[in-house]
């Protein structure tokens, strides 16, 4: 039988480091992923210092003490929220639905990465969900709040999940894979050509074209496609944005258009991806998350 588990989890939360430049060594008993939107800075983390960029996705671990600070610049912002995974009574659960499947919550377990570059892809969806909660379709539907953090922390368990491309690569192809997911992601919702991308790198457009298809083993112009397609996949996710208006900000104006493409890269139109998406996340037990946090001089906040 595979186990289930339970997920619960706080609301998406900003904080700039302007004022106050670090929040202290301290540890707590739940996950906490982060996401840098603009400025510079450090996450100390185990005794392991990273330094942190916009667009970087770092992760502080149940029971570690970690630190995020911006002492010199003093311009760090982040988007965070803070979940907890726990194996649930199945002699004692009525629910007969995994709450989220065994594999995926195993790998993520496993998994001992704490901090990965070029995430600004999921900055979206971090700001939908915390800005929607002052929306009045937010405060009348609250399943909308549970459908985006659904879709939320199943992005974060498989971004920090094990995989191949975590393995140490070669620093040059790292660098354009960055680069290149960069521009992708900055300039998404506009029309812009290859040569955009690369005089933005200092190469020529053949150049870039030739690199890429070398370390992909695909052309540029169907990784800027695919990577338009894994965007609209989330926001199809939120149901109060309009099909036609995912089409619109991930860069494709007409509905037609945008369609056809999401079907041959998804396999399956827009309309009939949301709608089993929303079946699998109405399903999701999620709960609120109660805070507890030992700073490491001994003081403990709870609330």
């Amino acid at each position: 039988m595979n186990r289930k588990w339970q997920v619960m989890y706080g609301d998406v939360e900003y904080v700039t480091f302007n004022k106050v430049t670090r929040n202290r060594l301290h540890r707590h008993d739940f996950f906490e992923p982060c996401i840098v939107i603009s400025g510079q800075g450090e996450f100390e983390h185990d005794n392991t210092i990273y330094q942190l960029s916009p667009g970087d996705l770092f992760l502080a671990k149940p029971g570690v003490f970690h630190e995020i600070r911006s002492l010199s610049t003093k311009n760090l912002e982040l988007y965070f929220f803070s979940f907890s995974i726990t194996p649930l009574d199945t002699e004692n659960s009525a629910a007969d639905e995994e709450h989220i499947a065994s594999s995926a919550i195993n790998q993520f377990l496993m998994q001992d990465h704490v901090y990965l570059k070029n995430f600004a892809h999921l900055l979206p969806l971090f700001e939908y969900i915390y800005t929607s909660r002052t929306r009045l379709a937010f405060s009348d539907k609250p399943f909308l709040r549970n459908d985006g953090m659904t879709l939320l922390v199943n992005n974060i368990m498989v971004a920090f999940s094990p995989t191949d491309s975590q393995e140490p690569e070669n620093a040059i192809r790292r660098n354009l894979e960055i680069n290149v997911y960069k521009f992708i992601d900055d300039n998404m919702a506009e029309g812009f050509h290859v040569k955009d991308m690369a005089k933005s790198m200092a190469l020529s457009e053949s150049t870039l074209r030739r690199r890429w298809k070398s370390i992909s083993g695909r052309p540029i112009r169907k990784e800027i496609i695919q990577r338009r397609m894994e965007k609209a996949c989330l926001l199809l996710a939120l149901q109060d944005i309009p099909i036609y208006d995912v089409g619109r900000q991930v860069g494709i104006e007409d509905a037609g258009q945008f369609s056809r493409n999401f079907k041959k890269i998804i396999g399956r139109s827009p309309k009939v991806y949301r709608d089993e998406i929303l079946q699998k996340t109405s399903r999701h037990d999620y709960r609120s998350l109660p805070y507890r946090t030992e700073f490491k001089s001994g003081e403990i906040k709870q609330y």
